[in-house]
């Protein structure tokens, strides 16, 4: 309570504790002592001019006012009061609350808010608002723009209105699981736009008290990545299974291995690794011969980064063998390896077509030897000559077959033979007819061997 000089005649405990004074220390001072010192004069002028207008009993100060305490720091108060006449004379009874809390708590909301409204203005994803009816109540530039339609048009409208038939039984499992607020729901729709193009969105959808948030982001780059990815593994898959290749990778950290499915095709595993077996290792199907020697390879692969190349069987489901080439490299981090990433051919046609080759070379060798025939095979683009293993024990060079210049050959062919020898090499290699010719051979032990030259030239482009 204060007097019509403006000094405090009473205030009770709760004005005590407010300011931190003790009450005895407040009574008879100015009111202005509880008002910060830039605001004090304005206040004598507010209080002077109250006090001249006795007819106006009731005051109020709207909002929220500086207030100082005994230990000089400040606080936020509302005030509420009127005008008391008595014998005494007049005075001011002033009703003052402590508003520092709730206007931090408000600044606090407002701030929020401001923040909240800053990144929904903002935001790359499309916001949506409705209310319990499905009508839209706000929208983000984002929406609009992904909707096609303007924020005024989409108030206007349903979320119905930009779901396709099609996605309409979407809609309904959605309504039914956000019954609940807090509820929420994930999911990929397709969003008809203002022209009637149909737009691939994930939304989700989070049940608010009032209404409904829903966050839409459009996924059209995500599906053509998808799609490409999903090209790309089919060609990839396609491509292994033409080759007979198949790849893995094991992650070392994680001891974990991706196979793709033509490595289980190679192991006889066509559908893939049997019900239950999804961890079945490709190592179990490696044939137990190899498995002494290939093993260390693969663990020295793990532990040294070293990557490696070599052919071994695999014993397929079905017990029949197979031959692979296998190959494999270390990826790398901080020096370590991380990852064993390969491949594995089946060489099995390869393989059996060597073998083939190889006793084939071989029955001519023996036939060769038995006849003591020798063939030669002189390339005239590189001027380089193979003889075979017989070939060379006729004219007395190092044993097994050789590579060479059919020059040095010539050389060995006896002195009184060698012109006649020579020109008609030389009219067979550039008229490309055959020749057959005797002649003699002199060895390096100097003894004499008379051979029959019979030869055919071969033709590309005449």
């Amino acid at each position: 309570v204060v007097d019509a000089a403006g000094r405090i005649v009473f205030l009770n405990g709760q004005a005590d504790a407010l300011f931190g004074y003790v009450r005895a220390e407040l009574v008879g001072r100015p009111i202005e002592d509880l008002i910060p010192a830039p605001l004090r004069l304005a206040h004598v002028g507010h209080r002077v001019k109250f006090m001249a207008a006795p007819q106006d009993l009731r005051m109020t100060v709207r909002g929220c006012q500086r207030a100082l305490r005994k230990d000089g720091t400040e606080l936020l108060v509302e005030v509420s009061g009127g005008a008391l006449r008595t014998p005494r004379g007049l005075f001011v009874a002033a009703a003052v609350r402590d508003m520092t809390e709730r206007e931090r708590a408000s600044e606090t909301l407002r701030r929020s808010e401001a923040r909240y409204r800053e990144l929904f203005e903002h935001a790359a994803d499309g916001i949506f608002m409705t209310d319990s009816e499905g009508r839209y109540t706000d929208a983000n530039p984002a929406a609009c723009k992904m909707s096609g339609y303007s924020r005024e048009e989409l108030l206007e409208r349903k979320v119905t209105d930009l779901i396709p038939p099609a996605d309409m039984p979407h809609f309904r499992v959605a309504q039914e699981a956000l019954l609940v607020p807090g509820s929420s729901h994930i999911a990929e729709w397709t969003l008809r736009r203002k022209d009637g193009a149909l737009l691939p969105v994930e939304i989700s959808v989070k049940k608010l008290v009032e209404g409904r948030q829903a966050i839409v982001r459009d996924i059209t780059g995500r599906r053509r990545t998808e799609e490409a990815l999903k090209r790309s593994e089919e060609s990839l898959a396609r491509a292994q299974r033409i080759a007979h290749v198949g790849s893995f990778d094991w992650d070392l950290k994680t001891n974990t291995v991706y196979r793709s499915m033509e490595m289980y095709a190679l192991c006889g595993l066509a559908d893939g690794p049997p019900a239950g077996q999804g961890g079945t290792l490709i190592t179990d199907y490696i044939h137990p011969e190899d498995r002494e020697w290939l093993y260390p390879v693969i663990r020295e692969a793990a532990r040294d980064g070293h990557g490696f190349s070599v052919e071994h069987r695999m014993l397929r489901a079905d017990g029949t063998a197979i031959d692979v080439l296998n190959r494999c490299e270390a990826v790398l981090e901080d020096g370590r390896p991380v990852r064993l990433v390969g491949t594995m051919m089946d060489i099995t046609e390869r393989k059996r077509a060597e073998e083939a080759l190889q006793r084939s070379e071989e029955r001519l060798a023996l036939a060769q030897r038995v006849a003591h025939v020798g063939s030669i095979d002189w390339d005239l683009l590189t001027d380089t000559n193979y003889c075979s293993a017989e070939l060379s024990v006729l004219y007395g060079l190092p044993p097994g077959p050789s590579v060479g210049r059919v020059w040095d050959l010539i050389d060995r062919v006896h002195p009184e033979d060698r012109e006649r020898l020579t020109r008609t090499v030389r009219e067979a290699a550039r008229d490309g007819q055959g020749y057959l010719v005797e002649h003699r051979v002199v060895r390096p032990d100097g003894t004499v061997r008379d051979v029959l030259n019979r030869g055919e030239a071969v033709l590309e482009d005449g």
